[in-house]
């Protein structure tokens, strides 16, 4: 984008301005490209911007779905304790579980908290362990911020990848009608290298 700004702003050059008139680069032909030139420059800042966007989002989502799942790991190991001697409640707990597939990991860890709300006596014999439905609630309060959040990470990752297609294609289009002024230059000022320079057009000695 630098070089096309170089380009771009050399345009106001006299000699260089008679030079595209010539050629059919009439004001508002040269005013056309300069304002594509901008509006190719902030997609390229809009898709810096949605990039830093969905990192941002999918740390967030990372970092909660971490927290959850050590904390699950925990909350499964104590309740193997408390319902050892409780066949039917020994149920609630399962077995071990990947956090991938993703779908699988939240409805595993929704189901075993739900139960131990509805489950008689589950939640009684978590008590000695200083567990109250105030704590299961606030882990099912988190798997549900988590649902959130990885609702706006595909959100994200979508505005993202949306926002890399419009930029590519701003730049494709805006060097097909650059390098066309640049090939034009380069036959008309061949041997005047430092109107070259001024376009920000290196040639070889």
């Amino acid at each position: 984008m630098d070089k096309y700004g170089i380009l771009i702003g050399s345009f106001s050059i006299p000699e260089i301005a008679a030079m595209l008139e010539q050629f059919g680069y009439s004001k508002v032909v040269i005013d056309d490209i300069i304002q594509q030139y901008q509006k190719t420059k902030q997609s390229v800042r809009d898709q810096a911007k949605e990039h830093k966007d969905m990192f941002v989002a999918t740390q967030n989502f990372i970092e909660l779905r971490d927290e959850i799942d050590n904390q699950y790991r925990i909350d499964a190991k104590v309740c193997s304790l408390a319902f050892a001697d409780h066949p039917d409640l020994i149920k609630i707990v399962p077995g071990y579980v990947r956090i991938t597939p993703y779908s699988t990991w939240e409805r595993v860890l929704g189901n075993m908290y739900n139960s131990i709300l509805k489950v008689d006596g589950a939640l009684a014999k978590l008590e000695r362990f200083r567990y109250t439905d105030i704590t299961i609630n606030s882990r099912l309060d988190k798997l549900n911020t988590l649902v959130i959040l990885r609702s706006n990470r595909a959100k994200e990752k979508g505005e993202a990848e949306e926002s890399t297609i419009i930029r590519n294609e701003m730049i494709d289009d805006l060097t097909v009608r650059c390098n066309e002024i640049i090939e034009i230059a380069k036959k008309v000022f061949g041997r005047k290298s430092q109107i070259l320079e001024k376009m920000g057009i290196i040639t070889k000695n």
